[in-house]
């Protein structure tokens, strides 16, 4: 009996720092515009690798990245795809419950679309509150649980798809000011025009 009442302690203690963990990179995510460099893998019916670089800010819920050849812009509402080789810029709205699209958006909705399940030493797995289109979401940590120490976000799809992105090099480029979302618009969005007459210009909206 003692064992057992030993072991649920321990598994509740873990939860219990394992949403501390999660509050913390909430936290960190929501008053820090930061970079990462990251690399993945698909698994499904057939495999999948690339890498880039990822920026992202909550304020407007906005991210860059390039990556396999794309440079990707999104304010938040609209996302601007530029295929250079192609010369060819697609523009969309952009649907911020689009995982599969926006992988990235993940990050943006821990502890929303997204709730601590289990957590273990360097590790915290998350099921989503709602039909999303994920079964489970697994951030291993190297070192601390924390933001700046997150090195794999393993990604299981609900079509069973497999992506696992390893993320480092994090680079914190400024904090947030709360009110001044409105300010940062503009790094995040891309004028087509300014790409010139060459281009072929694809508006979805």
């Amino acid at each position: 009996m003692k064992k057992i009442l030993f072991t649920l302690a321990s598994l509740l203690s873990c939860i219990a720092l394992g949403a501390q963990s999660l509050d913390g990179i909430r936290s960190s995510i929501a008053s820090n515009e930061f970079t990462l460099d990251y690399t993945y893998v698909v698994n499904r019916d057939f495999s999948l690798k690339g890498s880039g670089t990822l920026t992202l800010n909550s304020a407007i819920g906005g991210y860059r990245l390039s990556g396999d050849g794309l440079r990707v812009w999104c304010n938040g509402s609209t996302k601007w795809t530029v295929d250079d080789s192609a010369r060819e810029v697609v523009i969309e709205s952009e649907d911020r419950g689009d995982y599969a699209s926006s992988p990235a958006r993940i990050l943006f909705s821990l502890g929303e679309d997204f709730a601590l399940s289990s957590s273990s030493p360097g590790v915290l797995v998350l099921s989503p509150t709602r039909n999303n289109g994920i079964s489970k979401v697994t951030l291993r940590f190297a070192g601390g649980t924390t933001l700046w120490s997150l090195s794999k976000v393993e990604v299981l799809f609900s079509d069973s798809t497999y992506t696992e992105f390893t993320v480092s090099n994090f680079r914190n480029l400024r904090a947030i000011e709360r009110g001044s979302a409105a300010s940062y618009v503009s790094s995040y969005s891309l004028d087509a025009k300014s790409l010139g007459p060459s281009w072929v210009v694809t508006d979805l909206r």
